[in-house]
């Protein structure tokens, strides 16, 4: 790309750093645009000053950009970090791309076009089959849009686990085990179909939430109330309005002898352990029907 600004986004590309590469365009814009703004308020110092304050603001966020995109490279092409002092030295870098893109020696370690055209063999075309009883996982993608493009959270995951199995989801951070929970319980719908006992949890969630449990990272209770008020409370919510208080009550109580809490009942939330405070949350999923 011959364009100013432009052939560094250009060149981002090539570093699959295109976000990093957005930003240098712009606010190289910015910066070249500056000194015209400047001398347009000649008379006026103090938005001289203004404008002067933004353009090194702008300037730094340019060059912290492009030295990512520089970095990026540079990984692309396998090359030791120290490259980047050519990189950084005016005009030099120019020589450096082009030494790149020309030279037998260098090959990049991977091209931008390579990965586009095998994006599509990403989907392994699987389907997991649909049980009467259990839960049928088939999640096509989970998808976020972004200035350039969409993002793929989750994607070509099939699966089926029988009733009375538990499950070990296992995942480093970010990988998106919580992404996965939210889909499969369409608190986040993705493209998908998710079958709980035979009914589809996207199109029938009025009358498949009250199977569906889920216990978050965080404990959302109120210190001050006892474990019973607060087991209750989570069966008045999660209850169909048509139970009876009777019918109810006994629920809360087996959940409570099954997780072991009956013992210490009428104690407040907040001084109870960790684990206590995990096994109330656990409560207050296990008392829907």
């Amino acid at each position: 790309a011959l364009i100013p600004y432009y052939n560094d986004y250009a060149l981002s590309e090539c570093a699959a750093r295109q976000p990093e590469g957005l930003h240098v365009f712009i606010t190289g814009l910015l910066m070249a645009i500056s000194p015209v703004a400047i001398m347009g308020m000649s008379d006026d110092s103090m938005a001289e000053i203004i404008v002067m304050f933004v353009t090194v603001a702008v300037g730094l966020d340019y060059f912290i950009n492009l030295f990512k995109v520089y970095l990026g490279l540079i990984e692309v092409f396998d090359r030791k970090k120290r490259w980047i002092l050519l990189f950084i030295i005016p005009y030099v870098g120019i020589v450096v791309t082009c030494l790149y893109g020309w030279h037998k020696a260098f090959q990049p370690q991977w091209k931008l076009q390579d990965f586009r055209d095998n994006e599509a063999n990403f989907f392994s075309g699987a389907h997991a089959q649909a049980l009467d009883n259990g839960l049928t996982v088939n999640i096509n993608e989970r998808t976020v849009r972004k200035l350039l493009g969409k993002q793929y959270l989750l994607r070509d995951i099939h699966m089926y686990i029988k009733p009375g199995r538990m499950v070990l989801l296992l995942g480093g951070s970010g990988a998106g085990k919580t992404t996965f929970l939210n889909a499969v319980i369409g608190y986040e719908k993705a493209d998908a179909t998710v079958l709980l006992n035979g009914a589809d949890v996207y199109r029938d969630y009025d009358s498949v939430k009250y199977r569906i449990g889920f216990v978050p990272q965080q404990n959302l209770m109120r210190g001050c109330d006892t474990v019973s008020h607060t087991v209750s409370d989570a069966a008045l919510l999660r209850l169909p309005t048509d139970v009876s208080a009777e019918k109810r009550n006994g629920k809360v109580q087996e959940v409570m002898d099954l997780l072991g809490l009956s013992a210490g009942a009428d104690g407040l939330v907040a001084k109870k352990s960790g684990g206590q405070l995990r096994r109330i949350s656990i409560a207050m999923e296990l008392v829907a029907p």
